[in-house]
């Protein structure tokens, strides 16, 4: 975990969410051996964004093997984090990025200072002043807000990351409605139970529906 702050950094990690589009979250009830098949499916793809749920039983030694086995071909971060002490265990592994479940001071100046991307929810069109005031560059934000509010601009400030459900529709919607990037777990991840073949083909299928959306 470094000590530093560097806003280019950051806003160098936002790019980098715009460019793949799509941030996959991983499921939480598998096992460590076959996330990290799932790392290789993913690069192959390309999705090159990832989350490691940090409620998975083996979240630290899972962000730490996607870290060494990856580096900087993928980029890591962390999902599913309520706690400071659950952030900070994700920075200490080598997280590029916090999924956070609110917004917490302590941890976003944390983050900020190892050079990792926080990025916690806006609960509303109404929050992204105040976030923007804190100098977070992108927020979270539910596919049915998006939807149901104005479109906004993809130049928004912070960005904003949609939430995807289990439904396709969501992808082209989130796009038009002004979302930076996706994140993706039932839409790749439907049942416990998949091929490797079939994942990336579908990963491929989602990563092509977005940059359509998006005109990209």
């Amino acid at each position: 975990m470094t000590d530093t702050t560097d806003d280019a950094g950051l806003l160098a990690l936002v790019a980098r969410i715009r460019a793949a589009g799509l941030v996959v979250s991983l499921r939480a009830d598998q096992a460590v051996d076959l996330l990290l098949e799932v790392g290789d499916a993913l690069l192959a793809a390309p999705v090159l964004v990832v989350a490691i749920p940090m409620n998975h039983p083996e979240a630290t030694a899972l962000l730490a093997a996607y870290r060494e086995r990856y580096g900087d071909h993928l980029l890591i971060g962390a999902g599913s984090i309520t706690t400071m002490p659950t952030g900070t265990a994700a920075l200490a592994a080598g997280a590029e990025f916090l999924l956070t479940s609110r917004y917490e001071t302590s941890l976003h100046t944390l983050a900020t200072r190892c050079g990792a991307l926080y990025i916690p929810p806006a609960t509303a069109p109404a929050a992204l002043p105040a976030l923007a005031m804190t100098k977070v560059l992108m927020a979270t934000v539910q596919s049915s807000v998006l939807r149901s509010t104005a479109p906004w601009p993809s130049t928004s400030s912070p960005a904003l990351l949609a939430n995807a459900t289990e439904h396709t529709n969501d992808i082209t919607a989130c796009a038009r409605a002004g979302a930076a990037a996706l994140t993706v777990e039932k839409l790749l991840f439907p049942t416990p139970s998949w091929s490797m073949p079939t994942m990336i083909r579908q990963a491929r299928l989602l990563r092509r529906t977005w940059f359509a959306a998006t005109g990209s």
